[in-house]
């Protein structure tokens, strides 16, 4: 029998050696000098560093997702990336006593399929995890809602994490009502003018159409400055959120549902609509009130009309009367829509405006 090269056709040319009686081999599982059963030519091939290589690399990928999966390394992090580790540890543990072509093709499985289960692991952990959140979350808001609204005792309670977060939403409930507070008490200075405004009475002297404008001037004021303070809390509220030592999942889960209940975006538009329409209110009164009173001379009020005599004026002033109560019913129309906007967004929270100090 031909052992030489040429006799092996296009196999791979190895020369070995018969582990039994040392006779040269050409890829033979048999040697044809004593019959002895060879080990399989791949068995027999020195696997090298790479497979070690493969394996390593599956491990740390796990370990990076499950890092990033929990945002901090923590006792809770370990175990989920032993856990993610358990089925391909055992399977490499068996691999170790793998040589040659079958280590390599182990290796290649190894790797991917360390990956494939870090990956869902992490993904199902980091779902669980927000889900969680967010029900806590909301379980949160409620009650520090109505613990700023006086409705139930202040509770601490919870994780770590999660009483760091009440602490910094009290803060900003306590602001935001305290501010509500002062703008009601404000506002109830200016109401009484407020409420006669564009009345006969508004435009029967320059001191009461002085006082009509200061009244809508310093409302329009009043309820900018207020929405104002609310986004400057709302931003002091996120940066603090983002700089406190809570996980990244937890941090941004809670300012998800932070921002859907006390800073929604839908709601926060049209509270800025109102404003501008309130502005543009406010404008136009003093538009025509500064109009009334440089033609006082030719207005006269009887009973509840205001006579104009000059029919040039009456018609300018009318025009201006006209755009005033339009955009008053404007401003009231969105403030109606917004109050229809802030009742939605708190029944899903089990939350009344009264808890809001509404």
């Amino acid at each position: 029998m031909d052992n030489s090269p040429s006799g092996m056709g296009t196999q791979q040319q190895v020369q070995r050696q018969c582990v039994k009686c040392g006779a040269v081999l050409w890829n033979l599982q048999v040697c044809n000098q004593c019959g002895a059963s060879q080990p399989r030519f791949e068995d027999s091939v020195t696997p090298g560093p790479w497979p070690a290589i493969r394996i390593g690399l599956g491990i740390l990928a796990a370990l990076l997702l499950a890092r990033l999966a929990y945002g901090r390394i923590s006792g809770e992090m370990i175990g989920h990336w032993f856990v993610s580790l358990l089925l391909p540890a055992i399977i490499g543990s068996i691999a170790l006593i793998m040589k040659g072509e079958r280590l390599r093709r182990f290796s290649y499985w190894f790797m991917w399929a360390a990956i494939a289960v870090a990956v869902f692991s992490a993904m199902a952990h980091v779902v669980n995890v927000r889900e969680k959140a967010r029900v806590a979350v909301e379980a949160q808001i409620r009650e520090i809602a109505q613990e700023a609204a006086g409705k139930k005792p202040v509770q601490e309670s919870g994780t770590p994490e999660e009483r760091v977060a009440s602490d910094l939403l009290r803060d900003f409930m306590r602001g935001i009502l305290a501010d509500r507070k002062q703008h009601d008490m404000d506002a109830e200075v200016y109401a009484p003018l407020l409420s006669v405004a564009y009345s006969v009475h508004s435009f029967s002297s320059k001191t009461a159409m002085n006082k009509t404008m200061v009244a809508v001037d310093s409302t329009a004021k009043l309820d900018k400055d207020t929405y104002q303070l609310l986004q400057t809390r709302i931003t002091e509220f996120r940066r603090r959120l983002d700089s406190s030592n809570i996980s990244s999942d937890f941090k941004q889960t809670f300012l998800e549902e932070f921002n859907g209940a006390l800073a929604n975006s839908e709601i926060l538009k049209q509270q800025e609509e109102v404003l501008n329409t309130e502005n543009e209110w406010a404008r136009a009164t003093d538009a025509l009130y500064t109009y009334a009173s440089q033609y006082s001379s030719q207005l006269n009020t009887a009973g509840n009309q205001v006579i104009v005599k000059n029919a040039q004026v009456r018609q300018e002033f009318h025009t201006r009367l006209s755009k005033c109560l339009d955009l008053n019913n404007k401003v009231n129309a969105g403030k109606a829509e917004l109050k229809n906007l802030q009742v939605k967004k708190m029944q899903q929270y089990g939350l009344t405006a009264s808890d809001l100090g509404q």
